[in-house]
């Protein structure tokens, strides 16, 4: 009974050390998924500023043709 009790005491230490790690490895997949989805939103706004000045490429080249006549 006692070897039975030692035992069950084993591994019940090593499933509260499976659950740590596990604790750990979620705080750390959840601290890079912060970080890519800060990453994610600047390349957002990134493509959206290149997009706003593409749209005004056009624009630009008119006045430009405009200018030069």
């Amino acid at each position: 009974m006692i070897a039975e009790n030692t035992s069950l005491g084993d591994e019940m230490r090593g499933a509260q050390e499976n659950l740590r790690l596990s604790a750990g490895t979620i705080n750390k997949l959840t601290n890079e998924l912060k970080i890519t989805c800060n990453e994610n939103e600047e390349l957002k706004k990134r493509l959206n500023d290149s997009t706003n000045v593409n749209r005004k490429v056009p624009e630009l080249e008119g006045k430009i043709a405009l200018l030069s006549q």
